[in-house]
């Protein structure tokens, strides 16, 4: 459910990815001709990089699907088009969707302060259901508070969480700036319920499964692989491992949705004809405001894909990824969902554009296997990393005869040689190359930076 947007990367989660989804630099991919995308995905899956559920809809009908890997591994249950995934924080556009009702309804309104429904949280006073809606409150974010970790496979109730939000200090001033927070969120969550005298759960099957149709979507519970719900899996030990399962009390209208790719798209699509709320609120759910807003609106992301501009969101959780977007020019939709990523999500984004482009595809060798370097080979790559293309620093250090980096404010990662001077971070489609002047060239995202040595 985090996502810190900071120069090219995100951090999710601790872990390194590439751009925002959608997103490739040169708006070209390399290779010769269209390539075979379901043998991708179908290979990720056979080189353990991901398991995944993909759907492009173009004017609302599914025109390319394809499902790969295990909804259990344990159970040998393969992921179909029925099998529902947590999706994360795809539930805040959910979320966005039914403040954008009540406030059509004249029940709610987008300068209406916070404090009028929770004073006790720092600021509230000065916080708008806007501010919520973009990120702008200045609220802390309950997801990195170091005791979340302890908690997250417990249930909570609603006080319980309310305490921990109440007793956060602010970190901005309200409006002032913008940063991704699960708490704005959950408050969301909790006054949607206030207004209408109804749980979560039951606005988002009356006012949006329903009147469409979505026959996988829901508010979600504990994991059921018999009724084919997907498990989730992290990569260690050089296989899958079970992904601890977060007790959805706590994310709520923060992250608690499951649903298919196929819903996923059909929700979208009906979003931006207008189907959920009128057009004058969705222009207001795509408004960026200025570039401090992190490429965020009111529930919504914007993702660059070449001379095209897609709408949607990321979502994250246990070792669930997800994403799904809308292109108003071409009238399409893309779905991906994985419950097991070794990989990039941005790269089979950007895949699954191409392929829709018909463009170009560079396809990675899955086959290449990895070398050993020792000790004293890493240790001339070690420093401190810098480059005029992009306000941050690298660190290259070796712990325990492993290659690690750390970019200015993430967390640190492992690099993983396949040749004497070439190193690859695959969970975020991430390459570096030394070159002989003390330098590397990063790729990743379909863009190349080239670093030299600082100290």
């Amino acid at each position: 459910m985090r996502h810190h947007i900071i120069a090219v990367v995100l951090l999710v989660g601790g872990l390194l990815v590439a751009p925002p989804a959608w997103v490739d630099d040169t708006g070209i991919t390399t290779g010769d001709e269209r390539f075979d995308l379901t043998a991708y995905l179908e290979n990720l899956d056979r080189y353990q990089k991901a398991m995944t559920a993909v759907a492009i809809a173009e004017g609302g009908e599914i025109i390319y699907q394809s499902y790969n890997g295990m909804a259990s591994i344990e159970g040998q249950l393969p992921l179909d088009a029925d099998t529902k995934f947590r999706v994360g924080s795809i539930t805040k556009t959910v979320a966005a969707v039914l403040v954008m009702q009540l406030v059509e309804q004249d029940k709610l309104q987008l300068d209406t302060p916070l404090s009028d429904f929770y004073p006790e949280v720092k600021n509230a006073e000065l916080i708008t259901i806007e501010q919520l809606l973009s990120h702008r409150s200045g609220i802390f974010s309950f997801t990195d508070d170091p005791e979340y970790m302890d908690y997250m496979t417990e249930s909570k109730t609603r006080e319980e969480m309310l305490a921990y939000l109440f007793s956060y200090d602010a970190k901005f001033k309200p409006g002032s700036q913008h940063e991704y927070s699960n708490s704005n969120y959950l408050l969301l969550g909790y006054i949607l319920e206030d207004i209408t005298d109804r749980p979560f759960s039951a606005l988002v099957d009356e006012r949006i499964v329903k009147p469409l149709g979505l026959t996988n979507t829901r508010f979600g519970g504990q994991i059921r692989p018999q009724d084919n719900e997907a498990l989730s899996y992290v990569y260690g030990k050089g296989e899958w491992q079970p992904a601890p399962e977060t007790d959805m009390s706590i994310p709520h209208a923060a992250g608690a949705l499951v649903s298919t790719a196929a819903d996923l798209t059909t929700f979208i699509t009906a979003l931006f004809q207008g189907h959920l709320v009128s057009m004058d609120s969705v222009q207001a759910m795509i408004t960026m405001e200025g570039e401090s807003a992190g490429g965020y609106g009111l529930g919504i992301m914007r993702y660059p894909f070449g001379d095209q501009v897609a709408y949607g969101h990321n979502g994250g959780i246990d070792g669930f990824r997800s994403h799904v977007s809308y292109l108003p020019g071409p009238d399409v939709s893309l779905a991906v969902i994985s419950n097991a990523m070794n990989y990039g999500l941005n790269q089979i984004l950007i895949a699954a554009g191409s392929y829709y482009f018909e463009q170009p595809f560079a396809v990675p060798d899955f086959t290449e296997k990895p070398i050993v370097l020792s000790s004293r080979a890493l240790k001339k790559f070690k420093g401190r990393y810098g480059t005029d293309a992009l306000p941050l620093e690298i660190k290259l250090w070796v712990e325990n005869k492993q290659l690690m980096a750390q970019a200015t404010g993430q967390g640190a990662f492992p690099l993983t040689p396949f040749a004497d001077n070439r190193f690859k971070f695959e969970g975020a489609g991430l390459e570096i190359v030394f070159e002989e002047d003390a330098a590397f060239v990063l790729k990743q995202g379909g863009g190349e930076f080239l670093f030299r040595k600082i100290d």
